[in-house]
């Protein structure tokens, strides 16, 4: 099981997920949906579950559900299994 805090940009023109370029810094993650009646929270979740190829019911919010800065827990995978799998790719 993973944690990892993630910056939420709702209402965006295109969904993706930007890594960070350094330990310190946050991911972002861009998606189409209003921050309304937990869309973005939804969108968010299913972004990240593809961008980590895992299956959306593996990731979830556990903090910051009302903020823009949120705590993702993914289930299924541990830290190395979702950082090194993306190292070098866009």
């Amino acid at each position: 099981m993973v944690k990892t805090r993630v910056i939420v940009k709702p209402n965006a023109s295109h969904a993706e997920v930007i890594a960070p370029s350094t330990p310190q810094d946050m991911m972002i993650v861009r998606v189409k949906a209003p921050a309304k009646d937990n869309k973005a929270n939804e969108a968010v979740c299913k972004e990240l579950a593809r961008w980590a190829n895992v299956a959306p019911s593996s990731v979830n919010v556990v903090n910051g559900h009302t903020a823009r800065i949120k705590t993702i827990e993914f289930k299924t995978l541990d830290t190395l299994e979702v950082f090194s799998s993306k190292e070098g790719k866009p």
